[in-house]
C-alpha cells in the first residue's frame, strides 16, 4: 500500500513550498473546526513547514497533532513527520524515540500503507547515528517493502540512500585499517 496521500504532497515533493502552502491552506479555510478532514489538513501543514526546514512550527503542529486520538494510520504519518522535524534539527535522539516503535511495525507488516517510507527514514536515521548494519538492513527492507507497494519514489530515494551508505561505511572501514 500506498503513504497516506495529504493535500499539497505533489507540490511539496517537488520543492514548491508556497504552492503547497497554498493547497492546504485552502483546504483548511474551507474544513470546519470539526471536520474529520482536520487532522489530517493539519499534518499536511505540518509536512509542509518540516519539509521547508520551518522546524519550530511544524514541531508544535505536530506535538498538538500526536497528542489526539488519531486513526492508526494518520497517528503514525504524525510520528513519522515529527521524527523528520527532529532529524532535521540533529536531535537523533528524539527522532529515534519517535521512530523506533514505527519501524517495528514496519518491520513487521511491510506491505501496509507508510511501512516503506517509514524503513526508509529509520535507514536514514541508523546512518546518521553511524549505525551501518542497522542502516543497511532497514534501507533494504524499505527498498522491498516499497517495490511491493508499487512506491516508485520511496524506492528510487531509498536506493540513492543505501549507495550513500554503502560508500560512508566502506569510508569509515578505510579509516579502521
Amino acid at each position: 500500500g500506498q503513504p497516506i496521500v495529504l493535500p499539497g504532497d505533489c507540490a511539496r515533493n517537488h520543492g514548491r513550498y508556497t504552492e503547497a502552502l497554498a493547497q492546504v491552506q485552502s483546504a483548511l479555510n474551507g474544513a470546519s473546526a470539526d471536520s474529520p478532514a482536520r487532522p489530517r489538513l493539519e499534518l499536511a501543514l505540518a509536512a509542509v513547514e518540516v519539509a521547508r526546514s520551518n522546524y519550530p512550527a511544524g514541531c508544535q503542529s505536530l506535538r498538538r497533532l500526536s497528542a489526539q486520538t488519531l486513526p492508526a494510520p494518520l497517528a503514525r504519518e504524525t510520528r513519522r513527520w515529527l521524527a523528520q522535524c527532529f532529524f532535521g534539527q540533529g536531535d537523533y535522539l528524539a527522532a529515534a524515540r519517535e521512530l523506533d516503535p514505527l519501524s517495528d511495525w514496519a518491520e513487521r507488516h511491510p506491505t501496509e500503507p507508510g511501512a516503506a517510507s517509514i524503513l526508509s527514514q529509520a535507514g536514514r536515521l541508523a546512518a546518521e547515528r553511524l549505525e551501518w548494519g542497522q542502516a543497511r538492513r532497514q534501507l533494504n527492507q524499505a527498498i522491498r517493502s516499497a517495490v511491493a507497494a508499487g512506491d516508485a519514489l520511496t524506492e528510487s530515494s531509498s536506493r540513492g540512500d543505501l549507495a550513500n551508505v554503502e560508500f560512508r561505511y566502506g569510508q569509515a572501514g578505510s579509516k579502521r585499517h
